[in-house]
């Protein structure tokens, strides 16, 4: 369930400028969200991301199909300056300990139509956990189709993991626009065990968009 402190006017969202952010903040003050389906355990609210009218929280403990810990994630919107339950997110083969939710990051652009759209990047850190490769998930959520789509035939949904046993990948994630960065603070290179690394991924590049390319890997010096 989710509530909401006092309604705001379509242009009042659209306003960008720090007095419109702040009373923003200020209606939020007192709220409260809560998963519709919460139970003992699913640790609802490890992570938390907002972005404009968009909100994601993180259920890492969630147990989805009975799978323990396999992990969920929740996506709102506002409309009407009340926070709503759009959709409840999962990976595409969810297994338990998977931890999916352990990190969440949402994004919007900065014109109209975004209001109607935002991209979601899900991390499940202790995927496949023999291994600890790790996974991040990225979804495209639309009010029109409403939804938020994971169907790989038309490239609305991504996902990776990590290359090196252990790594963590998806431990913490980002979005700027339609690229996004995932942590893998566990990973292994030249600077030494567990120095870590961050990857920045654009699923935009190439054009084609069904290929996702990681374009850059960041590691201390």
């Amino acid at each position: 369930a989710a509530t909401s402190g006092p309604s705001a006017t379509a242009a009042e969202r659209t306003s960008a400028g720090p007095l419109d952010l702040l009373a923003k903040a200020l209606e939020l003050e007192g709220s409260t969200l809560t998963a519709g389906d919460a139970a003992a355990g699913d640790e609802y609210g490890l992570s938390v991301s907002v972005s404009r009218d968009w909100a994601v929280v993180g259920a890492p403990g969630d147990d989805p199909g009975g799978l323990a810990e396999a992990g969920s994630a929740y996506v709102y919107r506002r409309v009407d300056g009340a926070w709503t339950f759009f959709d409840k997110l999962n990976a595409d083969t969810p297994a338990a300990g998977d931890n999916f939710g352990f990190s969440v990051s949402v994004g919007t652009l900065s014109d109209l139509h975004s209001l109607n759209e935002a991209d979601v990047v899900v991390g499940a850190p202790r995927t496949d956990e023999t291994t600890g490769f790790g996974r991040a998930f990225f979804f495209k959520c639309f009010t029109e189709p409403e939804g938020c789509f994971t169907d790989t035939s038309v490239a609305e949904f991504v996902d990776l993991q990590g290359d090196q046993v252990g790594d963590l990948y998806g431990y913490s994630v980002a979005t700027d626009g339609d690229s996004f960065a995932v942590g893998s603070p566990y990973r292994t290179h030249a600077g030494g065990v567990r120095a870590g690394a961050v990857n920045w991924v654009d699923p935009s590049y190439p054009a084609t968009s069904t290929t996702v390319i990681q374009v850059l890997r960041i590691m201390p010096p």
